[in-house]
């Protein structure tokens, strides 16, 4: 733990409902966000030990329900006619009760398919779909045989665990002051963070020591001030129509976005969308019959966006107000220090050797490119992307209803979410690789079973 985690306070959703305006630091008894972080870990430690449990309460939370879920597709062949009108067609049986049958062409009723002739005959796709709970009730049943075999002492335990407040996410406000002595003077930011349910926030003016003369509560800021790139997380912007012209704001959402790490943004500014957008990509892991060559191009192709990117967004900070001048210098320490971590690192060719090398950015550079720009040797790569979109709700309420997640892109599918820049999708683009082995395969087979016969006539020939 570190010395300023016991120096910054944290406000509970519930204490903003009984507020009309946010309290300054000294205003009110919030936790330090060093206890909520100590009794944090102790409730994951909790977890970890009954990891189990929480592995089999979690699976039968997700599987013990009625949402319908697909389990089976037929093919239907509709034979051709030139009689018009309807024609049916049975359906296979389902194989689970409750099961609800629908098809991409007519009309379903009672495991018969009503579908207007046609000329020519066609397939159609029948897709058989059940409860959640009764395709799964085998699992189920082996499910709630290991949370019954728990013993009492364990259960309750578990209980307490996820019913502690510790469980709950802490957010980060990043917003626009509204006032010199005040940010939010009129209350309306604090309207909106109203709506907030179940979870912890830091909000600087009433988490932070401000407006004082008292040597200590200076000290406190400055500490708080520097180790500010360990809070930026799960961020909530709050939209201003200066928001981009100040320096701190800039910070904090150049960080969140870098991080991809928002949780609700009012202002959605397009180089910055597209700077979390990229940050929430991840190239796809190319199947072996392709080799490392599109992960390696994916790859520079988000890597040279990135940077472009970051090129875009650093003039903002040059041109940015603080209203406190010497501020100017901690934020620009700061955000060459996530930058440092952050960035993709620059190609550069080494001569007589003739390779590439990925080497980091130094300081001056970073420094340097907030007067200028980032330089670096344009990536090769001739198949660009389009990038994951993470799903960021644009309203504090939407964000309640969407339990603060962030969304992820889907391991399983990692390269079928990107798409090459003629349009096709890498599993387009797979499926026609794997044709086209398929091809030459047979190709070959042919070439060598003609050999081979070539040879028997040879053989009986000379021999025979």
């Amino acid at each position: 733990m570190t010395r300023s985690e016991d120096k910054v306070k944290i406000i509970h959703a519930s204490d903003l409902k009984n507020w009309t305006m946010f309290p300054e630091y000294h205003g009110h008894d919030g936790l330090t966000l060093g206890e909520y972080l100590t009794r944090r870990r102790a409730a994951d430690d909790v977890l970890w030990e009954l990891r189990d449990l929480v592995r089999a309460q979690d699976k039968l939370a997700e599987v013990d329900v009625d949402t319908p879920v697909e389990y089976a597709w037929h093919e239907i062949s509709v034979p051709s006619s030139i009689r018009p009108g309807l024609c049916e067609i049975a359906l296979p049986k389902p194989d689970n009760p409750g099961s609800t049958i629908t098809c991409d062409a007519g009309e379903v009723s009672e495991e018969i398919l009503r579908i207007p002739r046609s000329w020519r005959k066609r397939t159609v796709t029948a897709s058989y779909a059940c409860p959640s709970r009764v395709l799964n009730a085998s699992e189920i049943g082996k499910l709630k045989d290991t949370l019954s075999a728990a013993d009492d002492k364990a259960r309750a335990q578990l209980a307490e665990v996820r019913a502690s407040r510790y469980m709950q996410p802490l957010l980060f406000i990043s917003h626009r002051w509204e006032g010199l002595r005040h940010p939010d003077p009129e209350g309306r930011q604090l309207a909106k963070l109203q709506a907030l349910e179940d979870c912890f926030l830091i909000y600087d003016y009433a988490s932070f020591p401000q407006h004082t003369a008292a040597p200590e509560d200076e000290a406190a800021l400055l500490e708080i001030l520097l180790g500010m790139n360990s809070l930026i997380s799960n961020v909530l912007v709050l939209t201003a129509p200066d928001f981009l012209e100040r320096g701190w704001c800039i910070y904090e959402y150049t960080v969140a976005s870098m991080r991809a790490s928002i949780v609700c943004d009012e202002l959605n500014d397009p180089n910055f969308v597209r700077l979390r957008n990229l940050a929430a990509t991840r190239p796809p892991v190319s199947p072996r019959f392709l080799g490392s060559g599109i992960e390696s191009e994916i790859q520079n192709a988000k890597n040279q966006k990135t940077l472009e990117t970051v090129n875009t967004i650093l003039p903002l900070f040059n041109r940015s107000k603080f209203t406190r001048e010497r501020d100017r210098e901690i934020v620009r320490d700061l955000l060459v220090s996530e930058l440092a971590g952050t960035l993709p690192g620059k190609m550069e060719y080494i001569p007589y050797v003739g390779e590439w090398k990925t080497k980091p950015w130094t300081e001056e550079e970073l420094r340097d490119a907030f007067n200028s720009e980032l330089r670096w040797e344009p990536l090769q790569y001739t198949r660009s992307f389009t990038p994951f979109e993470p799903k960021v709700p644009s309203t504090v309420a939407e964000t309640v209803r969407n339990g603060y997640q962030l969304d992820s892109m889907p391991k399983q599918n990692d390269w079928t979410w990107l798409t090459l820049t003629d349009g096709r999708s890498f599993e387009a683009f797979g499926k026609g690789i794997t044709q086209g082995l398929l091809n030459v395969a047979l190709i070959l087979a042919g070439g060598i079973v003609l050999i081979l016969l070539i040879l028997f006539l040879l053989v009986w020939w000379i021999f025979f």
